[in-house]
């Protein structure tokens, strides 16, 4: 094989995988995405087993730490709870990091778990962005046994195609919850006023 065909190889598998899909565990490509990966790893080192809570997902996670610190500070903090939201980050991503990076020494009775809002502006399919939830929660369930899971909706985007796309979607993975182990927490209506239209 001549080195121009090796390398337009790698270059089209390279592209694959970072397309990768919703439901398939796969690195985020955000600037810093790693290194904030093994600031969460040290942090569950050092203060996992104290948390009583941790939130786990992407942008609407992580405001905690910035538009929502107020509340977080009153709120959260006291309880006390974590925060593992990465912006940008879709459900591939999360999956990744549950998968590889430790989250066992993290010793919480809840987990608050909100994302696909990335998956659906990347233009995936509902239904793949459901079985991307879904694998996240079963692995959970499978490194943290017994504990109960918060599932949020995804958040409505202000734009009707969209918000369409996450309607559908939130009716899906709703059928998730069993209100045993896993609870189903729609947003839509703290946000949305009307299809394509939010209060944000």
């Amino acid at each position: 094989m001549t080195f121009q065909l090796i390398l337009v190889c790698s270059l089209l598998l390279g592209t694959a995988l970072a397309d990768g899909n919703p439901y398939t565990a796969e690195v985020g490509t955000q600037d810093g995405w790693m290194d904030t990966v093994h600031k969460f790893e040290r942090q569950a080192e050092m203060f996992g087993s104290l948390l009583k809570a941790v939130f786990l997902g992407d942008s609407y996670q992580q405001k905690w730490q910035t538009t929502g610190l107020p509340i977080w500070l009153t709120k959260y903090q006291l309880a006390p709870s974590g925060n593992l939201g990465i912006d940008g980050d879709k459900t591939q991503n999360v999956l990744w990091r549950v998968e590889n990076a430790s989250i066992s020494n993290i010793n919480v009775k809840v987990l608050v778990l909100e994302v696909g809002g990335a998956n659906i502006e990347a233009g995936d399919a509902p239904a793949d962005i459901a079985q991307g939830i879904r694998n996240i929660l079963n692995r959970v369930q499978v490194i943290l046994p017994g504990i109960k899971i918060i599932l949020n909706s995804i958040i409505p985007q202000a734009n009707e195609q969209l918000d369409a796309k996450i309607q559908e979607t939130n009716q899906l993975i709703s059928a998730f919850a069993d209100n045993e182990t896993i609870f189903y927490l729609d947003l839509t209506s703290v946000f949305e006023t009307g299809l394509g239209q939010t209060r944000r």
